[in-house]
């Protein structure tokens, strides 16, 4: 029964982490043009070797629409190479690379035309412990087939996707089904 236990805790402790990763490229500064070719990359959290889709959004922090999906990665790839379309209008975009967010970006037009907008602004700081958390992102995604989950946008510096405090809860929950048989 002990087993039984700890093997599910595991289970739901992976498949939280299964899609974990933090784009690295695209960050705040890059200018990116419509047309062009480009590397997206991302550090992987998780040791776990699986593929990644890399989607383009764009819209504001409450409120993001699938613009373009490029394709997954293969299981374990750190970067993917995308094609921006010639008819992307010159806007704010961001990355998501499997359910982690870039930070926003610039993309000009083929005409050379930049956003006339300011860059949009993340939602808030992630309230926890750690000072590595990145600011929330993202939080509802509007599109056919598309995920709507809460996410996050992740600075070139931060260390995890992940907060604290959904993993000090299923550790919690693991130790105490484990104390209990």
């Amino acid at each position: 029964m002990r087993f039984s236990i700890v093997a599910i805790a595991a289970a739901v402790i992976g498949a939280v982490m299964a899609d974990q990763a933090y784009p690295t490229v695209p960050t705040g500064d890059t200018k990116w043009n419509a047309g062009k070719n480009y590397t997206v990359t991302w550090n992987l959290i998780t040791t776990e070797k699986v593929a990644l889709t890399v989607d383009l959004f764009k819209g504001n922090a409450s409120s993001q629409t699938l613009v373009n999906k490029f394709g997954s990665a293969k299981a374990g790839a750190t970067s993917f190479q995308i094609s921006l379309p010639k008819t992307l209008p010159a806007d704010w975009y961001s990355i998501r690379v499997g359910d982690s967010w870039s930070h926003y970006f610039m993309i000009r037009s083929t005409t050379g035309a930049t956003p006339t907008g300011a860059m949009p602004t993340p939602v808030s700081t992630a309230t926890a412990s750690s000072s590595s958390l990145p600011t929330v992102g993202p939080a509802t995604v509007s599109a056919i087939g598309a995920k709507a989950a809460p996410t996050a946008a992740n600075t070139p510096n931060s260390a995890a996707y992940l907060s604290a405090a959904p993993m000090a809860m299923a550790a919690a929950a693991v130790a105490a089904a484990a104390m209990a048989f």
